[in-house]
């Protein structure tokens, strides 16, 4: 049996109790002797899942961690069913994709006991070990589903080291092996694709083919779901202008410095466990408040006008995107990033005074058209998720944002600089 790294152990007997009832679902496990245990399992990572099974008891307050020498395997109401199984993953040859050049990966082998997904039960069994290994089981016989890349023409023409393979779909001819009592679907089985929604349509419709009948674990699963996220703290920018006119209004990035901002937002996202049970599309909502003074200058003629101007406005941003949570049972760590767009809103610029050649200080009135109505931009972000209630989540995390700046380049007055602007966001935050 492959043992269960450090890491992993530390994470599974450690960190868990800290937060015991966290990351913690419905579920049930199977013992040896075919009892049925009912209480909470904790949702992870399916390479978490094949190592242990975090399961609470029904009124017992603190989580037992089980091996899969221990259990005949475990389940979450409603969804995913994992048995445990004495399995060989078998990688074939492959090419490594590399800067430096392509490389032939030989085969390997490697034998350990874990939990199976079991994702259909049936005329055969579908089993996934993760999103790129699965497993097909009759009669008693098991079989891993794979394909090849195997290494194809002549290696004197290749170019920086490039190696011309093809893809080999060794699983078709194992599923037209176990389905052949079904001719009529030669067809169906020549197209599936090795993923789990597609072997998952052959293997049920194999079962209706034989008239057996069939189970799909994550029937129960909900199509789609909604969550609400609410965020406060700080944001800080800073604010780059670049000067490719002669007759340019120029700023000064110095003088405009590193500015400090609050900043809330809400967050909408949408997620499909049937889709994929990590990721989800964010639709939300921020603001933000600047209020700035800076030194400028730009030509008139033969004149320098040289001037400090403030400029006062608010952000309304809507920034649409995607994340990646990675399922632990008590801290989620998650990545996130999209595009922005923000709306300048309540834009007011105040020329505080004017110097033009050193002959004089003058005050004027500035342009009102030197900020633009908007910005767009992307964003990157990363933080931690910790579950504490329910479906409620505590979260803490960090944004980079970065747009084309709010000044206007075409401004009817006099052609401002191009600007762009960098903004990183420290904020935390409640998910329910």
């Amino acid at each position: 049996m492959k043992k269960i790294g450090l890491f992993k152990v530390f994470v599974l007997l450690f960190i868990l109790p800290v937060f015991p009832q966290s990351g913690f679902v419905p579920g049930f496990i199977i013992t040896h002797e075919k009892d049925t245990l009912h209480g909470k399992v904790a949702y992870v990572d399916q390479a978490l899942l094949r190592e242990a099974c975090q399961f609470i008891r029904e009124g017992e307050p603190n989580p037992v961690t089980w091996s899969p020498d221990e259990l005949y395997g475990f389940g979450f109401t409603g969804d995913k069913f994992l048995v445990s199984k004495e399995v060989t993953i078998f990688t074939p040859a492959h090419v490594r994709r590399s800067p430096n050049g392509d490389i032939q990966v030989p085969e390997s082998t490697i034998q350990e006991k874990v939990f199976l997904e079991l994702v259909v039960e049936g005329a055969a069994n579908l089993y996934k070990y993760d999103q790129n290994v699965f497993f097909a089981e009759k009669n008693g016989a098991f079989y891993q589903l794979y394909s090849e890349e195997r290494e194809v023409g002549d290696r004197d023409i290749t170019r920086r080291g490039q190696i011309y393979t093809k893809e080999f779909k060794r699983y078709v001819g194992v599923l037209q092996l176990l389905m052949n009592d079904c001719p009529g679907m030669g067809e169906q089985i020549n197209a599936v694709n090795l993923d789990e929604e597609s072997l998952t349509r052959l293997f049920i419709e194999y079962s209706k083919c034989r008239d057996v009948q069939h189970r799909f674990y994550k029937e129960g699963r909900g199509n789609t779901s909604l969550s609400f996220t609410l965020k406060g703290g700080v944001q800080g920018a800073m604010f780059f202008f670049t000067n490719t006119l002669k007759k340019s209004q120029v700023f000064s990035t110095e003088t405009f410095g590193f500015q400090t901002t609050p900043y809330v937002s809400a967050l909408v996202s949408l997620s499909n466990p049937r889709i994929s049970e990590n990721s989800s599309m964010n639709l939300g909502l921020f603001w933000t408040h600047y209020n700035m003074a800076g030194f400028g200058t730009y030509k008139e003629g033969i004149y320098d006008h040289n001037h400090t101007v403030e400029l006062d406005f608010q952000e309304v941003g809507i920034p649409l995107g995607v994340q990646y949570s990675f399922m632990r049972k008590a801290i989620k760590p998650y990545l996130a990033g999209g595009l922005v767009f923000i709306m300048n809103v309540n834009r007011e610029s105040n020329w505080l005074w004017e110097q033009v050649s050193s002959v004089g200080t003058t005050v004027r009135d500035t342009p009102d058209d030197i900020i633009k109505a908007s910005q767009l931009g992307g964003y990157i972000g990363a933080g931690l998720e910790w579950p504490v209630l329910g479906k409620a989540s505590l979260l803490a995390g960090l944004n980079i944002q970065f747009t084309n700046g709010p000044m206007n380049g075409s401004s009817t007055n006099f052609v401002v600089a191009r600007s762009g602007k960098l903004a990183g966001q420290v904020v935390v935050g409640l998910k329910f």
